[in-house]
């Protein structure tokens, strides 16, 4: 999947084999491949979305500008490794209780009834939402997601910061951001009091 390959990396393989491939097809696959990448490339803003979650309610993208760090999880309830990545995020709303961070996982599910009983999770801190579209998806096509489960961490003005981040990789970047949010608005005070 394309989460496996660095920007650095497939910026290399783009450029090294865009001149050399005769085949129209190969060299369509290569840049649509590549384009991807680069509209998911870190500092990039996350396109807009509004999805409904179980209670009807819509749920936008601009809902948390300014607000939280969002990890957009995507995931299916036919998916065992998305249902396992969905429990590993568990352990990461526990550690990341404190901080300004929020969960939005977007489901794939074609079928209301397994999506509602697998996305008990819903609380302020963590949004499930789904439009029932499967692979078509409005926010799938956007992101370029291409394989479950798969994720992307925004920042507060929701540009990319990190993709298929997890675990303890994930809590330490959300502790490290909050933290120099924090430095930053104690530093703007203290030279507002000078």
């Amino acid at each position: 999947g394309f989460s496996m390959y660095s920007f650095e990396d497939t910026e290399k393989a783009y450029q090294f084999l865009i001149g050399r491939l005769e085949s129209t097809y190969l060299r369509d696959t290569l840049q649509q491949f590549y384009e991807s990448m680069q509209r998911l490339r870190p500092g990039n803003r996350a396109p807009a979305f509004t999805l409904k979650d179980e209670k009807g309610k819509k749920v936008t993208l601009a809902d948390f500008k300014g607000k939280k760090y969002v990890l957009i999880d995507f995931w299916a309830s036919w998916h065992p490794r998305s249902i396992a990545a969905q429990d590993s995020l568990q352990s990461v709303i526990k550690a990341l209780k404190k901080e300004k961070f929020l969960i939005c996982s977007v489901s794939l599910d074609l079928d209301k009834e397994a999506w509602l009983k697998a996305s008990d999770r819903d609380t302020t801190q963590w949004k499930q939402i789904c439009d029932f579209r499967g692979w078509n998806n409005t926010i799938i096509r956007g992101q370029d997601i291409h394989e479950l489960p798969s994720n992307i961490l925004l920042d507060k003005n929701k540009r990319i910061i990190a993709r298929d981040i997890r675990g303890t990789e994930l809590i330490d970047k959300v502790k490290e951001k909050n933290k120099k949010d924090k430095d930053r608005e104690l530093e703007r005070k203290r030279k507002k009091n000078k």
